[in-house]
């Protein structure tokens, strides 16, 4: 594959870690959501979830924030360590993650496989695999969010 074009590709899953990652570093659900497509698949060793509203995300969202805050994390790195193009609008990316507090691992650095898909907004992730088998803090913030979002929706 010509490398202009796997470059190209890289860019497209290096700044929706990006706007991700801001989005979770300062809180913002809104822009967080905004790089998602719904109906997705989230998948993890423990088996997949369909996330079929905002609220679904924003339930994960939240999960993977009192993780962080809970591990004190201080710097989440996402780096994509390979994507390829599947389509003109349809682009596999795998991309690692590190959660670091100060200068010690909170967890073991993670592989994540993504697919993005162009669309008139711009990118947007469609599924995710993760493979975090080895924290299982980081596993139930991926799928314990229907268990959240019943008890959100029972105090309203």
């Amino acid at each position: 594959m010509d490398a202009d074009v796997e470059n190209a590709a890289v860019a497209v899953s290096e700044e929706l870690l990006e706007r991700t990652g801001d989005a979770i570093a300062s809180g913002d659900g809104d822009a967080f959501a905004a790089c998602f497509l719904l109906p997705q698949t989230i998948e993890t060793p423990e088996g997949a979830a369909k996330l079929e509203t905002k609220r679904d995300l924003l339930s994960i969202f939240e999960n993977v924030r009192r993780y962080m805050r809970e591990r004190n994390v201080t710097l989440m790195e996402r780096h994509c360590v390979g994507a390829t193009w599947l389509s003109k609008d349809i682009v596999e990316a795998t991309h690692v993650s590190r959660y670091l507090s100060g200068a010690s691992l909170v967890q073991e650095p993670f592989l994540a496989i993504s697919l993005l898909k162009r669309t008139p907004t711009g990118w947007k992730i469609a599924d995710t695999k993760y493979d975090v088998s080895d924290s299982p803090g980081h596993l139930r913030a991926l799928t314990k969010w229907r268990e959240a979002t019943a008890l959100e929706a029972d105090r309203v």
